[in-house]
């Protein structure tokens, strides 16, 4: 990442849904099939954050595609949260 993401410059990073498996995120306009499971993404996120963030988004969330349960829409809202949370923790104390 430092190579990435030279001096202090927080990244902005773009998290695309349809890059997570197609299990685990079948609402969205192109599948992929052996994606990122949803651990692998969420600690891509966590890496990501822990050098603090300019801004965040998550793209190709496709709800009139996504199943009942909201797989894909709970897949990406868990994403935001997880950067959020990686955020605020040095500011409780916690790592």
């Amino acid at each position: 990442l430092s190579t990435a993401m030279p001096g202090d410059v927080p990244p902005y990073p773009s998290i695309d849904i349809a890059s997570a498996d197609a299990s685990a995120a079948p609402g969205t306009n192109s599948i992929e099939v052996g994606g990122l499971s949803s651990r692998e993404l969420l600690t891509g996120i966590r890496i990501v954050a822990e050098r603090g963030l300019s801004g965040f988004d998550v793209v190709e969330v496709a709800p009139t595609w996504d199943t009942v349960s909201r797989t894909t829409a709970t897949r990406a809202a868990r994403a935001i949260a997880e950067a959020l949370a990686t955020l605020a923790a040095p500011a409780a104390g916690r790592r």
